[in-house]
């Protein structure tokens, strides 16, 4: 019977240890981190964005309402 941190390697890693150094490892460990960085540039544009058109809707508003 498999102990329960095997279990949970074998589950999460494919029986490699979470700080694996091998070749595969590294490389799904890579493109794990880029495309985590697209992620957060790609919501961070969509929030400056977002507040862009916000302000612009707000200035459109108030530009309307002193006529």
């Amino acid at each position: 019977m498999p102990r329960e941190d095997d279990r949970y390697r074998n589950a999460m890693y494919n029986g490699h240890p979470p700080a694996c150094t091998c070749v595969d490892c590294t490389r799904r460990r890579l493109a794990g981190n880029a495309r985590r960085k697209s992620v957060e540039r790609s919501l961070f544009s969509w929030i400056i964005i977002g507040a862009v058109v916000l302000v612009i809707i707000m200035f459109v508003l108030w530009w309307g309402s002193r006529a």
